[in-house]
């Protein structure tokens, strides 16, 4: 393993212009106990390239978590303070803080046409029962421009993703559940998760909502990798469609998955899926006849990296060691 500790500087003169920069990398606070700014960039092996690790000491990551990232800005939180981040350009756009009544908010952010830096950024959480909190700003914004969305139906879970897509906003949570706000219209719009669906990934793959469901294998707790699907979501008949694996915006291309919420996809040669994932420990009583719904089981503290080739139906492990629970994919093209 090329496993290379130097400065970001010094490494990014590799990947001039971010044209030829590793497109999907691991981030994760790197095992240092005399700083809290530190990460580690782990960028996957290609057959362009060999595995490298990158460990980058910044202030700016000084006890702060990664939110979201895209096209190289990174969305990060420090306790109630959100800003974003390029570590390319060292450019820092503050936002304005939230609200100290959050618990788990998703988070995400959209480009203008030039994709020199993120136009808007939204987050969205559960207050309390039924009732959704969505906050959208644009940078130089000092308050979130504030939404609520109110249905006692809606069980208090975690938000999962908020993505964007043109003036419209998708929210996800825990349960699979998909609600809309139309910017344009002010119109919010539910769609309830589709029977016998399954735990599924959420990210925007050429301009549309996609879904990679899969099940769980309650012998190790991993994904099956038999069984991940592709859907897109057809906003005009508020369905989820099946996608075949030949189809064109299946096919060549490369999903990274993380139970985190920061889901992407890449341009790749087949059909080929990366995760990280955090196994279920105490599986043992399972096989002994104990059931026990996921949502129950322990969670290990550490992730796992697994990719599995589809088309060839092959699994392997990506690395031969752990990540940590806040290990998470981080897309710098």
């Amino acid at each position: 393993m090329a496993s290379v500790c130097r400065n970001w500087w010094y490494a990014s003169l590799s990947y001039p212009n971010h044209e030829s920069a590793p497109p999907i990398c691991i981030m994760q606070p790197a095992n240092n106990k005399n700083s809290s700014s530190c990460y580690d960039f782990i960028c996957t092996a290609t057959s362009q390239r060999e595995e490298e690790k990158f460990t980058v000491n910044l202030p700016d990551f000084d006890e702060a978590k990664l939110v979201f990232s895209k096209h190289g800005w990174l969305l990060m939180k420090r306790k109630y303070s959100l800003f974003l981040f390029n570590p390319f350009t060292k450019v820092r756009i503050n936002l304005p803080d939230v609200k100290d009544s959050f618990g788990l908010f998703a988070g995400s952010f959209s480009f203008s046409t030039s994709l020199k830096q993120p136009q808007c950024v939204f987050i969205f959480t559960y207050l309390v029962h039924g009732i959704l909190w969505l906050g959208i700003a644009h940078p130089g914004d000092k308050t979130w421009t504030e939404y609520n969305y109110v249905n006692q139906r809606i069980e208090s879970v975690s938000a999962r993703n908020v993505l964007a897509i043109g003036q419209k906003v998708f929210c996800f949570d825990n349960h699979g559940v998909l609600i809309i706000y139309d910017l344009v219209t002010q119109i919010w719009r539910e769609v309830d998760r589709p029977a016998n669906d399954y735990f599924g990934w959420y990210m925007v793959h050429q301009g549309e909502i996609m879904k990679v469901p899969s099940k769980y294998d309650s012998r190790g707790g991993q994904p099956c990798p038999d069984s991940f699907r592709i859907f897109r979501y057809n906003d005009d008949s508020t369905a989820w469609e099946r996608l075949s694996y030949d189809d064109v915006k299946v096919k060549d291309t490369s999903w990274f998955l993380n139970t985190q919420g920061c889901c992407f996809s890449a341009k790749g040669h087949g059909f080929k899926v990366y995760f990280l994932n955090q196994p279920l420990v105490g599986l043992a009583s399972c096989r002994l006849g104990i059931k026990r719904r996921r949502s129950e089981m322990p969670i290990s503290d550490t992730f796992h990296a697994r990719f599995h080739d589809m088309i060839h139906r092959t699994s392997q492990s990506l690395f031969p060691y752990e990540f940590s629970r806040t290990a998470s994919w981080v897309n710098l093209a």
